[in-house]
Order: structure tokens, then sequence, then C-alpha cells
């Protein structure tokens, strides 16, 4: 945490940026190029450099790969949390409409009762409004059927998620 007391305490903006180097590409002058190649150094170096009003300070390679990890599981339990809210929402989702279908399918079977003490024109308009419960329900079961594939889709992602976490801790 000793990079952090050289950022600036006035600066609006905050960054952090995460990357791969070459170290070939970083020698300035020929003697300490010549030093760095001859001895053997990773290919790639992970980077991690946090920038306030500009002003760029770079941290240590070990510190990155470290905060590279902490950070990968902070992204996981993120994600989990929104993976697990939606599927609540989801099932909420659910509960709310087959309640709904349930009310459709009492209406139905109270607007069937009620034709048998109709008249024939009252009959048809009834029957008219029986078919557009009955089709409003059938909407009710397919939005069902998708919530239920959603849910479904979001156990997988949730799973891959802890598998993910699993690996990075």
């Amino acid at each position: 945490m000793g990079w952090l007391k050289q950022l600036s305490l006035y600066g609006e903006v905050f960054a952090l940026d995460l990357y791969r180097k070459l170290m070939a590409a970083e020698g300035v002058d020929g003697e300490r190029s010549k030093a760095k190649t001859e001895e053997k150094e990773p290919e790639d170096e992970l980077v991690q450099t946090i920038s306030s009003d500009q002003t760029k300070t770079p941290t240590s390679p070990e510190k990155s790969s470290k905060n590279m990890q902490a950070y990968g599981l902070l992204v996981v339990k993120i994600q989990q949390k929104e993976v697990k809210k939606k599927m609540k929402s989801y099932e909420k989702a659910i509960g709310v409409e087959v309640k709904n279908q349930r009310a459709l399918r009492k209406e139905i079977g109270e607007l069937k009762a009620d034709m048998e003490y109709q008249i024939e024109t009252e009959k048809a308009e009834t029957e008219a409004h029986i078919s557009l419960k009955e089709d409003e329900g059938r909407m009710k079961k397919e939005s069902i059927s998708l919530y239920k594939n959603e849910k479904k889709m979001l156990k997988e992602k949730l799973k891959k998620l802890n598998e993910k976490e699993q690996y990075l801790a």
C-alpha cells in the first residue's frame, strides 16, 4: 500500500491499468539492455499501474500477480451475487405468473358457470371473453417456461462461476 502515498490527494480521476508488457522493450540505455539480455528473464510480465490525475505509479510484479488473483476472485464474487440476484427475481416472477394463472383459471371457471343462466347473445360474449382469458393463460404458461429456462441457465452459470472461484482460490 506504499504506492498509494505517491498518488495525488486532490485528484478527481483514479484509474487502474492491468496489462502485459514485453520486458525486452523496456531497456533504455545500451549497458542496461545488454545486462538484461544476458540474464534469463520471463518473456512477458504482468504490469499494474495506478493513475491519479494522469500520473502513473508502477507497482512491483510480485504484487501485481497477487493483486490480479485477488481481483479475479473479486470479479467472480460480484458475478455470483448478480447471478443469485437474477435467479431470485426469476423465482419471484414465476411465483407471480403462477398466481396470475390460477386467478385466470378461477375467472374462466366462474364465467363458464355463469353461462348456464345466460341467453344466446350473452353466451357468445362470454365465450369470447373465455377465449381471451385462455389465450392469456397460455401466454402466462409460456412466460413461466421462459423464466424456468432462464433460471436453469443461471444455475449453470453459477456452477461455472463456483468452479472458477475454486480455481482462483
